[in-house]
């Protein structure tokens, strides 16, 4: 599904660290993802980093805008990218 409310550029900068993963998982659920265990709030529990990759993997496969990608830049900030290189 195309979602035309989205934006290219940044949505979370790397200076968040190991707590984008909420973000993530929060920005994933306002456009319709469920996760099957519920948003995981502790960036030490086991499943964090998965089920923040499967936050990034379901925005990828269902927010899709076309010639974009979900994902990290090379400065470790979070957003919807081009993926031709300007």
């Amino acid at each position: 599904m195309a979602n035309k409310d989205c934006e290219q550029g940044c949505y979370f900068d790397g200076s968040r660290g190991v707590y984008m993963g909420l973000d993530i998982q929060k920005l994933a659920e306002s456009k319709g993802w469920t996760p099957d265990e519920g948003i995981i709030t502790d960036h030490k529990h086991e499943d964090y980093h998965e089920v923040m990759q499967e936050a990034e993997d379901w925005l990828n496969e269902f927010v899709v805008i076309e010639g974009c990608y979900w994902g990290y830049n090379d400065y470790g900030d979070f957003g919807l990218w081009s993926m031709v290189a300007e």
